[in-house]
């Protein structure tokens, strides 16, 4: 059985949210309607009160159509009633997952997979995508991705 998608997305969501403790940020997925317009799902969402909003969209490797995800959540504004709060999306972090996470038995294996520190390539859209980082990086996400700059508000 693989570890679809949306159940990563759940995993992600729960090993970013205790990092988080105590900063004001809130993290959540799979959270249907909380971009105005048209395919209003991010695959996680995180917001911060004074903070611009930043969606994590994931695909697992190739991740063929993930730049054209990314591309559709940049400049799109919260849907307050939803989101709860408010804000334009500025910065997009694009994950393409392994297929070692993919072939995990369930969800539990693919959260100790990501808490023991499972490799995850991202690249970072900031304001308009030709502002992107030009090559994929590498996230060991069991550490601290809250020392990256982006989530660096004060």
């Amino acid at each position: 059985m693989a570890l679809e998608e949306p159940q990563l997305n759940g995993r992600i969501a729960s090993v970013i949210r205790p990092m988080t403790t105590g900063l004001g940020w809130t993290v959540r997925e799979e959270l249907w309607g909380a971009l105005r317009g048209p395919k209003t799902k991010p695959d996680i969402l995180i917001t911060r009160a004074e903070a611009p909003p930043i969606v994590l969209e994931n695909e697992y490797h190739p991740a063929n159509t993930l730049e054209g995800d990314c591309e559709r959540v940049m400049g799109r504004e919260l849907n307050p009633e939803v989101a709860g709060s408010t804000g334009t999306v500025s910065t997009v972090v694009a994950i393409r997952s392994s297929n070692d996470l993919h072939n995990c038995a369930d969800g539990d294996q693919g959260q100790a997979m990501l808490e023991g520190g499972a490799t995850l390539e991202y690249a970072v859209y900031q304001g308009n995508m030709a502002s992107r980082f030009p090559k994929w990086f590498r996230l060991l996400l069991g550490y601290s991705l809250f020392s990256c700059p982006i989530f660096a508000y004060n």
